[in-house]
Order: C-alpha cells, then sequence, then structure tokens
C-alpha cells in the first residue's frame, strides 16, 4: 500500500490511500484472492487536543480458482475515527467497515472497532494499551468457516533511546469464535528501529504466540523491514 497526504488549511487535511493484497490458499482449492482499493481520507482538527478522521473509498476483489469461475466483488472501504489529548494522556477509538479476503481467500465483510489509550511517561518513554472487536462475514456460500467473532486486547512500552534508536515491547491476547469452536491465543512481542536519515528507518521485529490455550501450538516471526517518507505531490 502507499499513501499521500496534504495539509489543507490549519485544521483540515486531505489524503489518499491506495493498495493491492493477494492470498492464495495452500490447499486442493487453490483459490487465489486479490483485492484492489483506494480510500480518500479527510481529517479535522477543530482544537489542538482534538481530532476526526473520515474515509470513504471502493475497492474490488477478484476471485480466481477453486473449482469456480471467476469473480468480482464490489466493495466499500469506510471508517470514522476520533482522538483526544489530555496532559501526558491520549484517547483515540474508530469504527471501519471493509470488503477484503479472509485467510482462506474467501471474499468477506469485516467490521470493527477499536480503542486506545497511550499515556507518556517521560520525554522517552510511554505506555500503550489497546481494544479491538470485530465480526467478519463471507459474502458468497462457500464461506469457510462462516461468520468469525474476534475480540482482542493488547499493551505495550515505547522508548526513545537515543536520536536514532528507538524500541518497543509488547503483549497480546485473542479470542476468536468460529464455526470451528473458540479459540484463545496469547503474543509477545519487541522491536527495535534505527533512523538511517531524517526520512528513513530500519525496523527489526519478532512476535512470539502461543496459538491456543493449551500452548501446545507456537509460532514465531522475524520481520526486516527498511521505510522511507517522501513527498509526490506538492
Amino acid at each position: 500500500s502507499a499513501g499521500w497526504s496534504r495539509q489543507l488549511r490549519a485544521s483540515w487535511t486531505t489524503g489518499v490511500t491506495a493498495g493491492i493484497t493477494n492470498i492464495v490458499t495452500d490447499d486442493d482449492a487453490k483459490r487465489d484472492t486479490t483485492t484492489v482499493f483506494a480510500t480518500p481520507q479527510l481529517g479535522y482538527q477543530p482544537t489542538p487536543t482534538q481530532t476526526f478522521d473520515f474515509s470513504l473509498g471502493p475497492s474490488l476483489t477478484f476471485l480466481r480458482g477453486g473449482g469456480r469461475d471467476d469473480e468480482i466483488t464490489p466493495g466499500i472501504r469506510a471508517s470514522i475515527g476520533a482522538s483526544y489529548v489530555t496532559g501526558p494522556t491520549s484517547f483515540s477509538a474508530s469504527a471501519s467497515n471493509s470488503t477484503r479476503p479472509s485467510d482462506e481467500g474467501v471474499s468477506s465483510n469485516v467490521a470493527s472497532l477499536r480503542a486506545s489509550v497511550s499515556r507518556r511517561l517521560d520525554a522517552t518513554q510511554s505506555l500503550t494499551a489497546g481494544a479491538r472487536a470485530s465480526l467478519q462475514t463471507p459474502l458468497d456460500d462457500d464461506g469457510g468457516d462462516g461468520e468469525i467473532r474476534r475480540v482482542s486486547l493488547n499493551g505495550g512500552y515505547n522508548i526513545e533511546i537515543n536520536d536514532r534508536v528507538s524500541g518497543r515491547a509488547g503483549v497480546g491476547w485473542a479470542y476468536t469464535d468460529d464455526s470451528g469452536g473458540t479459540e484463545s491465543a496469547y503474543s509477545a512481542s519487541g522491536g527495535l528501529s534505527y533512523l538511517l536519515t531524517e526520512e528513513t528507518s530500519a525496523n527489526l521485529g519478532y512476535v512470539f504466540r502461543v496459538e491456543d490455550s493449551t500452548g501446545e501450538a507456537t509460532s514465531h516471526r522475524v520481520t526486516l523491514s527498511l521505510r522511507r517518507n517522501f513527498t509526490l505531490l506538492p
């Protein structure tokens, strides 16, 4: 995905985010699902402590394989959010709805609610906590696991070690309810970011995840990325 934003006036900003996702299932169906989206955004900040964000845009999901005719499913990506800052503490909440492929490559509608709070301990350290609830509904009869309900909680610690290096650590819990039953998962994560230039940073992350309450299914994920901020339009 890629995005662009611009300050219109003191209280208003505008922008657009566009992207493409592709999922190919590793099973007998060999379902190939690609979603393309473009989402215009609008931000409004009436006071230094209050911010409101709106976005609304189309998406197209292309489904191939799976022993079926090729399909194209139009959809809408929409969200609304607000944030409020009081002293060292900030609060935010948002609601969103989008059409995108599930983990099984099934075109689905996902509605979600999010809330978070963060508190700055000092000039270099902060704590964060968040919650999310979502409902995923398949858009066709071959809906895999059918409706999927998810709830997750997370907490984190962030520190700016020096002018170039920052670190983060976090824990999380997730609960999933679908036609196959219910499952809980727990995770722990950490990461480092190094500022190469004012526009470019290198990022290293690690996530350890216990997939169910028995502790028998675990996974490890390591990510290395390079991020650059740049201006395409004036």
